[in-house]
């Protein structure tokens, strides 16, 4: 998906990404404390109270965020990331407030 530029009336362009929302239930209790820890190191995931936003890497970058500092992902994760770099997306949300949907599998935690 291609960022649209708009302006703001000021002569200032500025990008607009479309992000989808998934809900945090979408991924296991391991992948979000993995998702918190590497937060603070690592430039593709930003942390915060209900979620986090993530860049939808290559696939080829999958062993870079597979084993976050020696810690590795679930296969449900990597697949959810896949999915949405499939689609042309550049950053996901995952948030706790988001609508649980049935195409992804759900974990409780």
């Amino acid at each position: 998906m291609i960022p649209t530029k708009d302006t703001h009336g000021c002569g200032v362009s500025v990008n607009i990404l479309q992000v989808p929302e998934i809900s945090t239930a979408h991924i296991t209790l391991v992948d979000a404390d993995i998702l918190e820890e590497a937060s603070f190191g690592f430039n593709k995931i930003l942390s915060y109270e209900e979620g986090f936003f993530l860049c939808v890497i290559e696939p080829s970058e999958y062993g870079d965020i597979h084993n976050l500092y020696g810690q590795q992902l679930s296969l449900e994760c990597l697949q959810l990331l896949r999915k949405y770099h499939d689609l042309g997306y550049l950053w996901i949300r995952l948030d706790r407030d988001a609508d649980v949907d049935g195409y992804h599998p759900t974990f409780e935690w």
